[in-house]
């Protein structure tokens, strides 16, 4: 993978909490073009210039989304904290930018897989075969990136996952919630004590009963993929 390729999916790997851009209508409008997928999805292909495109096509795993917002693409994900537009950069370094709402919120992953790889058709229907196909994707959009690569190497060239729980899920989510619920006792111990120098001994000692478990051990080497 090209160095400007992998600063690019960095780019696109970020996430920020910005305002919604406004929602456009299915179709070619600004620069790019939203429609609908099989699956209930909705799809959004950003394309650079004719004279400007290297053939190459990088698609955006976007990151969780709450179970009760609207299916639609999440627009705070496509820009960078100072309004820079994910989308326009990709753009601008020649590669076709493409990204999908999947077809459901929440936890999406199995959705999310289908999906983007189902995104690669409708790009090749509506532009022809890219000459390259990279995915990339953050958090939720990490794991949806590794098994997509996984069960589809033949579509994807290439990806960059970042922060996925590409682990042990369970473990991780296990881990998470132990800490949180450290962090509130913590929380709840300073609230309640008359001072921050004068905690009550009982909730400091309430408090260091709920610390976090150990680190998660190394993933081990899978059989048949040993060092050579």
């Amino acid at each position: 993978m090209s160095h400007r390729f992998r600063v690019s999916l960095v780019a696109v790997s970020l996430m920020a909490s910005m305002s919604p851009l406004p929602a456009e209508a299915e179709g070619s409008v600004g620069g790019y073009q939203d429609g609908p997928q099989s699956s209930g999805a909705t799809y959004r292909i950003c394309m650079p210039g004719a004279d400007t495109w290297n053939s190459d096509l990088a698609i955006y795993a976007h990151g969780y989304v709450p179970f009760n917002e609207p299916v639609a693409i999440p627009e705070d994900q496509l820009v960078l904290p100072d309004t820079t537009s994910i989308p326009e950069v990709m753009n601008g370094l020649g590669f076709a930018f493409a990204t999908t709402s999947y077809s459901t919120n929440g936890l999406a992953i199995r959705e999310g897989v289908q999906d983007v790889r189902d995104l690669v058709d409708v790009f090749r229907a509506l532009h022809g075969d890219p000459r390259r196909i990279y995915l990339g994707g953050a958090s939720e959009g990490g794991l949806v990136t590794v098994l997509a690569l996984e069960r589809f190497p033949e579509t994807f060239n290439d990806g960059l996952a970042a922060c996925g729980p590409v682990g042990s899920f369970c473990q991780q989510v296990n881990n998470w919630v132990i800490t949180g619920l450290s962090s509130m006792s913590s929380f709840q111990a300073y609230s309640l004590a008359a001072s921050p120098t004068s905690l009550k001994r009982s909730l400091i000692a309430g408090t260091r009963r709920m610390s976090p478990p150990s680190p998660l051990p190394s993933p081990r080497t899978p059989p048949g993929r040993g060092s050579s």
